[in-house]
């Protein structure tokens, strides 16, 4: 375990790009979607993709796995909820992307042999991973003893963790490689020919003048134009790839925020005062406020402008002298000044810094013991330039004297800042022992600590019971969505709306807390369902469906609004295009005809986003383009109103005899987009069904 600790403190950001590459690459493993006969069944299925199907226990055992995998890597061993959804989505993404691109691999003949596994690990040229995870902090060089060493004690450990660790590591190398063999494949079939480079040279260095009007769409009303059903749904059924959707629920909440009552405030009113009287004979604030507090005691010291308001008038004051109560972040206060003194504005700090060979209690207290030596080397007078070449770890980051320079109050620890000159300190990290001595100060400034009584604002427990009640009362009285609605404006509660929620959304609107039993409810109910009363975390929520999105094309009904837009958009144009080619044969004609405004844009580049002064109007830009100097256009359809465009001047760039910087810089795009369109394009292929919205 002491070989696996050591290399979990090295690990770091190493380990962070190894799984975030491993999530982003086309992944290949093991992993088997069969499960038990009674997992098969589609309702304990997670994914469907590619006729594959992965139940509910394999994926849960996978996610275990992965969990212990983090831990083990990084140390951490608890996850709050944002943490534990986002490692779920990594399983999910990860696992996903075996099924398909397994199928791939196999099919294109992209595999990797053992022996090629085996060099990656412990030949002579190992992989950049296993270079990071055994580099000798003293030397910078790879370690491949160490490595060596690692493998060997692996048998030695009984949980099992340290072989768990090195196979997950060994299988993210194996499957980047195999992504790069795959990518490089696709690559190989990109090609960028001499006349496409030149084209594009020309495009996008090519500008022009253009004149130009707008007729906006908002200049006729609506009225004008009439639709009919069957000009509804003929465009519909003719677009109907334009109105694909994820599935989704639009619903309805109110809420029932759990916030302390007027009884609660004036019953912690009267409790902080009587805390205050403790407090302010009590002699060690630090373990007053531990026993007392909902914070525990700050120990910094502040200037004045950086106390809050309510306790600057204490910096001027004898120590003991208290101000409060006052509120502030939901919180009633005391604040007392504990002590004042003057400190140095800056430090110019040298360090000789140990590291254990392990993060074990015996490894640091072992190295902890040679730094209080160090130090009381240092104090008796021997010089630091001896001690820091003696003792001191070398290498990349670290000062090569010991130097870390002049450092501000605040940015090591506070008591650092208390020492005088040529003062020494020992502190300690997770594997890392650190001597410090002051070499120089300067500056000082008035510094003065404060000790604060915090007592949060909250609900006592009977108004946290009315609170359930009241909600309880509503979601009784009002089951229906007819009744919902009625009942939330008799008791003036207000209806918030949350609409195209997805199944794997870890967010809705207005809800602080994790709102996901709130999401699978929505996903399992039937339309203008009212739902039981939720808690989520400081407000209980009752909520009412209001629509179910499913998968694919739009309903006409959903598609209907957007299409409307759309036609309307169109018979104006056609209104609208007629006045204007009939009002003149030279735009400034027409423009004055049709009292509209006459601009002119200068320099517009192809490659341009957005036009100033008009906006993303693709189509005025791809016209003006095609459309030869000295010429007016016919009227063009566009997003905010019809254009008409005179093109004014074009101005060619330079011819060249090479354009290999053009071509290599499209085949680099190529590749790029290749690299992530053609997984994209290989998960539509494979009809992919995300079911974590029956289990998360």
């Amino acid at each position: 375990m002491a070989a696996l600790q050591n290399i979990r403190n090295r690990a770091g950001a190493a380990v962070a790009i190894i799984i975030g590459l491993a999530m982003l690459a086309f992944i290949i493993g093991d992993f088997s979607g069969s499960g038990q006969a009674l997992f098969s069944e589609s309702r304990y299925r997670v994914i469907e993709a590619a006729g594959e199907t992965v139940s509910i226990q394999d994926f849960e055992t996978r996610l275990q796995d992965y969990t212990e995998y983090i831990t083990t890597t990084t140390g951490q061993s608890s996850f709050d909820e944002a943490q534990t959804a986002s490692i779920r989505d990594q399983v999910y993404q990860q696992v996903l992307s075996e099924i398909i691109m397994g199928k791939e691999y196999k099919a294109a003949g992209v595999g990797i042999s053992s022996d090629e596994v085996f060099d990656m690990v412990q030949g002579s040229d190992p992989h950049e991973y296993v270079r990071q995870l055994f580099t000798d902090p003293q030397t910078g060089a790879f370690d491949k003893t160490a490595l060596l060493r690692f493998l060997k004690s692996m048998d030695l450990d009984e949980t099992g963790n340290q072989r768990k660790f090195w196979l997950n590591l060994e299988r993210d190398i194996t499957n980047q490689r195999l992504a790069e063999k795959y990518t490089q494949l696709v690559g190989k079939g990109l090609y960028v020919p001499s006349f496409l480079a030149k084209s594009d040279y020309l495009e996008n260095n090519r500008t022009l003048s253009f004149t130009y009007i707008n007729h906006p769409y908002s200049a006729i009303a609506d009225s004008t134009v009439s639709l009919t059903d069957s000009e509804i749904k003929a465009y519909y059924n003719a677009n109907l790839s334009k109105y694909k959707q994820d599935a989704s629920r639009d619903f309805d909440y109110v809420a029932f925020p759990v916030v302390a009552s007027e009884e609660d405030r004036v019953a912690l009113e009267s409790e902080i005062q009587q805390l205050k009287e403790d407090f302010g004979t009590a002699p060690d604030a630090s373990a007053y406020l531990g026993l007392n507090s909902d914070q525990p005691m700050d120990m910094f010291f502040y200037g004045k402008e950086e106390l809050p308001v309510q306790v600057q008038p204490l910096f001027d004051a004898e120590p003991g002298t208290m101000v409060g109560p006052f509120e502030e972040e939901g919180a009633l206060k005391v604040s007392k000044l504990i002590k004042t003194g003057n400190f140095p504005d800056s430090l110019r700090i040298r360090q000789i810094v140990l590291v254990a060979p392990a993060a074990t209690n015996e490894a640091l207290t072992a190295v902890r013991d040679s730094a209080e030596a160090i130090k009381a080397q240092l104090d008796k007078g021997q010089s630091f330039e001896s001690l820091f070449a003696l003792h001191s770890q070398k290498g990349a980051g670290l000062p090569a004297d010991g130097d870390m320079g002049w450092l501000p109050y605040g940015q090591l620890p506070d008591t650092l800042y208390h020492l005088p000159k040529g003062g020494t300190m020992v502190l300690q990290s997770t594997q890392n022992v650190f001597i410090l001595k002051v070499e120089d100060m300067r500056g000082a400034t008035k510094r003065v600590q404060i000790g604060t009584l915090v007592k949060n604002i909250e609900a006592g427990t009977a108004t946290v019971q009315k609170i359930y009640s009241d909600a309880s009362q509503f979601a009784g009285e009002n089951n229906s969505a007819e009744s919902f609605v009625k009942g939330a404006a008799e008791k003036k509660l207000n209806i918030v709306n949350c609409v195209r929620v997805g199944a794997n959304d870890q967010q809705v609107n207005g809800i602080a807390d994790s709102p996901r039993e709130l999401i699978r409810w929505a996903f399992e109910a039937q339309k203008e369902a009212v739902s039981p009363i939720f808690d989520l975390g400081s407000v209980y929520v009752v909520a009412v469906l209001k629509d179910i999105h499913e998968k694919g094309p739009m309903s006409l009904s959903e598609a209907a609004y957007n299409i409307k837009q759309t036609l309307t958009k169109q018979k104006k144009a056609a209104l609208i295009a007629p006045m204007m080619t009939s009002a003149g044969a030279d735009i400034a004609t027409i423009a004055s005809r049709l009292s509209l405004p006459l601009d002119t844009l200068k320099e517009v580049n192809f490659a341009a986003y957005t036009l100033p002064s008009i906006g993303m109007e693709y189509q005025v830009l791809g016209t003006a383009f095609a459309l030869k100097q000295g010429s007016l256009s016919k009227p063009i359809e566009g997003t905010g109103g019809v254009y008409m465009i005179y093109n004014n001047e074009v101005k060619e760039p330079a011819q060249s005899e090479d354009y290999s910087a053009e071509k290599t810089r499209l085949g680099l795009s190529l590749q790029n987009r290749g690299n992530y369109e053609t997984y994209d394009a290989l998960v539509k292929l494979s009809d992919v069904v995300d079911g974590r919205i029956k289990f998360y």
